[in-house]
């Protein structure tokens, strides 16, 4: 009975070592390179990833529902930015493919539209890649909620007004309870209040874009949708619960 239950953390640990978890930093390398999860909702999923060096890595996408969905991408040194269609109950697959032996090591952020961000009103939030191809239509937009603001704020919003050539339109909208305001460049934020930003594409574009406190200076920062360290976290909490059970065993 004893190492049927260690057998069982042991089986728990190693399931958790390619956990999803959206709105947070995961980290891969050549020997850790694959994420799978099941939708939950049907709407868009927002991929960021971010590596030091170009060509080294090809990220592919996979899912099963209805049908079966595959796309591949080369990871530029500036990273890469893909937004997929994502459907309720379809597997979905990540996998970072090496064109050869490295230890280099990336981080891939992931969220669906349907995924409200809570807002920190001291960082920037930011999404760094222009987006000109779609293959989807479902809704293409970014969700970001302030609860009980905890102090007045002045925010001041950017976003990348063309891309390729073609015009964008301002994607940002401010929802105070039922008011809603668009074209939104600088807004006023009240403590105690509670607020909805809604980051959208159009004509099959999305900007890259950035907001914050007007105090604050946009530097080329990490992304403040970003929660760096948690998956490193896991797997470090993990490996050494592993090794607990094999010395109890």
């Amino acid at each position: 009975m004893q190492k049927f239950y260690f057998l069982s953390l042991l089986i728990l640990a190693c399931s958790r070592l390619n956990e999803v978890e959206f709105n947070k930093d995961l980290n891969f390398d050549i020997n850790n390179n694959i994420f799978e999860f099941t939708g939950q909702t049907s709407g868009s999923l927002f991929i960021a990833v971010k590596f030091s060096v170009g060509n080294l890595v090809r990220l592919n996408v996979s899912y099963v529902s209805s049908g079966k969905y595959s796309e591949e991408s080369s990871v530029e040194k500036n990273g890469l930015g893909v937004i997929v269609d994502l459907n309720k109950g379809a597997n979905v697959k990540l996998e970072f493919k090496y064109s050869k032996s490295s230890n280099e090591k990336g981080t891939v952020w992931m969220n669906p539209s349907t995924n409200i961000i809570k807002v920190d009103l001291n960082k920037i939030y930011k999404w760094k890649f222009d987006i000109s191809k779609w293959i989807y239509n479902r809704d293409m937009n970014l969700t970001y909620s302030i609860e009980n603001a905890e102090k007045n704020v002045k925010f001041i919003f950017e976003y990348k007004n063309e891309i390729e050539g073609q015009k964008v339109n301002n994607p940002f909208e401010v929802c105070h309870g039922s008011e809603c305001k668009t074209d939104i460049t600088t807004y006023d934020f009240v403590k105690g209040e509670s607020y909805k930003i809604y980051v959208r594409g159009t004509k099959y574009l999305f900007p890259s874009f950035s907001f914050h406190d007007i105090n604050i200076p946009d530097q080329d920062t990490d992304s403040g949708n970003t929660d760096s360290g948690n998956y490193s976290y896991y797997l470090s909490l993990n490996l050494w619960i592993i090794s607990l059970i094999l010395l109890l065993l």
